[in-house]
């Protein structure tokens, strides 16, 4: 059985999506990567741009694909719509951007691809997240020293978006982070592996607008949303709102965009 949400944040339009693609069983969440450039292009953002690039390309796929091939064919896809937008490059930070974490299921086991920030939950016995390796924490505690040193801060002041754009420069790079941006390098960067069915009874697959922003721990922060996965967006929503100073939970908007997808197997 196949469930998800999907909820807009504070944004201009929602830049996250969901992948639904039950002829070849391919099943994922989309994040795309907001710009700080405020460009537009035929009315819509970068990020979402890219997320629609790749959601298009995981549901049009085939059957007898790879999920790998069908990872790097949804980059390829962004490639195409920024060169069909005439966007000029000259620096990593300028591409359409989004990450991603999806799975194929197969008849003997399960693949699965992700970059960045999207995360894979296998649950059954124990909960293990799969990718990242990091938490969302580690982005909490650098939001906290931005708000320490600028308390009033309302946009991100320039310091910060120098700092962003300087990051930007490792996308796919060794020592770097993994993103869909329809560089070639993605298809040496991004994440990808296997699962067994053996002792799984769910996957739980959820974009960076899902996190632990009370502290309960893994295991009963993501067994709440295999549970119930409405009532796990509805919580999400209202702890943001109950937190809309940022200061149990520093992070730089009350409400990003949510995608979830639960398999249960």
């Amino acid at each position: 059985m196949i469930v998800s949400v999907i909820q807009q944040g504070e944004g201009l339009m929602n830049e996250d999506a969901l992948i639904i693609n039950d002829q070849a069983r391919v099943y994922g969440v989309i994040d795309g990567v907001t710009s700080l450039s405020g460009r537009m292009f035929a009315g819509v953002t970068p990020g979402k741009r890219a997320a629609d690039a790749v959601k298009a390309a995981f549901e049009q796929a085939e059957s007898d694909a790879s999920l790998n091939d069908i990872t790097e064919t949804a980059n390829q896809a962004i490639q195409t719509d920024m060169t069909a937008m005439e966007l000029e490059i000259n620096h990593p930070k300028d591409r359409f951007q989004c990450c991603h974490a999806a799975v194929k299921l197969l008849s003997d086991h399960i693949e699965w691809t992700s970059s960045a920030d999207c995360v894979l939950y296998a649950i059954g016995d124990e909960v293990i997240q799969a990718v990242p390796r990091y938490g969302k924490k580690e982005e909490s505690d650098r939001m906290a020293e931005w708000m320490k040193k600028y308390p009033n801060m309302k946009d991100r002041p320039k310091e910060m978006i120098e700092a962003m754009d300087q990051a930007k420069k490792m996308a796919n790079q060794p020592f770097g982070y993994s993103v869909m941006n329809g560089d070639l390098l993605f298809n040496e960067a991004y994440n990808h592996g296997t699962l067994s069915y053996e002792c799984l009874t769910h996957i739980l697959l959820t974009t960076d607008g899902f996190y632990d922003i009370k502290g309960v721990g893994l295991e009963q922060f993501v067994r709440e949303g295999i549970r119930d996965l409405d009532q796990f967006l509805r919580n999400m929503m209202l702890y943001e709102i109950e937190d809309k100073d940022k200061r149990l939970y520093p992070r730089y908007k009350v409400h990003d965009d949510k995608a979830a997808l639960l398999i249960t197997l």
